[in-house]
């Protein structure tokens, strides 16, 4: 199976490269612009906020702080300049000329201008951005670096890619929409299902159907409007899976927009499609087992059983249960769909990177952060 991304027709996902993988970018793009005589890269704990340090020729410092989140927050930012002003007045580091988030992920013009503020209040330069957008456009100008972080060759890859095509309509007996391959080629053996956190999923009919570029096609929902009733769905989202003529297969994935009814007697879905989560290369592999062991000492763990290219592999999870019990407070449905979700994550990084390991400490992910609930557990499971 080829998992490579898109080399042109479609923005990069830095988020589903490894952390130090995205540190590592940060670190080349430094080196890149030619204006230093040294950059400095720091691997792990300990970097004082600082992952990479650039050097002038006339000795100025320059830092640029990568942050590998789906949501950047202004939440996160500010912890990181909190982290830098604090070592700057104890004298552990010196006041950079420059400080640069370098994101996964876009952070909001509100998040941005707020970091801007702050900063000049704690007595830090203004700090700069470089997104997604950015990276994207950096990368792409430098064929090695395609091969070296997302494995892509120079040649062109043109992709299909199914998306939702105007709004969402729904009935007391079902739920419709149009989907559209907005790629420019086919999109072939497409399925398509409803996935939700800890709810399951609503198998979609028809599958194994085609899609030319910019065909569409009516699919049906054949659940009542109000089947939330009065329990919203969290990520509640259509999840396509398609191959392209090359055997290479893809998925993407549109999210819904949950509404509560002016009643307030049920959640149904908004009209209105939410966010989407454009086409990326699908491993597949198969978890068969997730089992419990009896809790030891702060820690719980979990044993993964699970196959990929018809290898048996193990998955130990380690999560401690302050993170369970204190900060996430999910219920037993809810941790067990999420430790399934945390070992997708895992197994997907550990299968793109080639280095299998047999044992995944969770809370070894964790990031300052004042969210709780899903929201502090959606930060870490998406900074995987």
């Amino acid at each position: 199976m080829n998992n490579q991304l898109t080399a042109t027709h479609h923005t990069l996902d830095f988020n589903l490269l490894p952390p130090d993988k995205f540190a590592q970018i940060g670190h080349w793009l430094a080196e890149d612009t030619g204006e230093y005589r040294t950059v400095d890269y720091y691997e792990g704990s300990g970097d004082k906020g600082r992952d990479v340090i650039g050097i002038t020729h006339d000795e100025d410092l320059d830092y640029f702080q990568c942050k590998k989140y789906k949501d950047i927050t202004f939440g996160v930012l500010k912890t990181e300049l909190d982290k830098i002003a604090g070592y700057i007045k104890t004298g552990e580091i010196d006041r950079p000329r420059r400080i640069c988030f370098v994101i996964s992920s876009p952070a909001s013009p509100d998040a941005r201008d707020k970091a801007k503020a702050y900063a000049q209040s704690v007595d830090l330069p203004t700090p700069d951005f470089w997104g997604p957008v950015v990276l994207d456009k950096k990368v792409k100008t430098n064929n090695q670096a395609l091969k070296n972080f997302f494995n892509i060759s120079e040649e062109e890859e043109h992709l299909p890619q199914i998306d939702v095509d105007g709004l969402i309509a729904g009935s007391n007996q079902e739920t419709r929409f149009t989907i559209i391959n907005t790629g420019d080629v086919p999109a072939i053996e497409c399925s398509w299902e409803i996935k939700g956190f800890a709810w399951g999923s609503y198998p979609g009919q028809p599958k194994n159907f085609t899609l030319a570029p910019q065909e569409k096609k009516e699919l049906r929902i054949a659940m009542e409007h109000d089947f939330m009733k009065k329990n919203q769905i969290r990520e509640l989202r259509l999840h396509f899976e398609f191959r392209n003529g090359k055997g290479s297969w893809f998925f993407s994935e549109r999210l819904f927009k949950i509404q509560l009814v002016p009643s307030q007697a049920f959640y149904r879905i908004h009209p209105e499609p939410g966010d989407y989560i454009a086409v990326q290369p699908l491993t597949k592999f198969t978890i068969d087992e997730i089992e419990s062991r009896p809790p030891t000492g702060l820690n719980v763990t979990t044993s993964v059983k699970y196959t990929f290219q018809k290898e048996t592999r193990y998955l130990e999870i380690q999560v401690s249960r302050t993170l369970q019990e204190g900060i996430w407070r999910f219920s037993t449905d809810e941790l067990n769909y999420a430790l399934k979700e945390l070992a997708e994550r895992k197994i997907f990084q550990m299968i793109r990177t080639g280095d299998f390991e047999d044992k995944f400490v969770v809370n070894s992910y964790l990031k300052p952060t004042q969210e709780t609930g899903f929201e502090a557990y959606k930060e870490l499971r998406d900074s995987i």
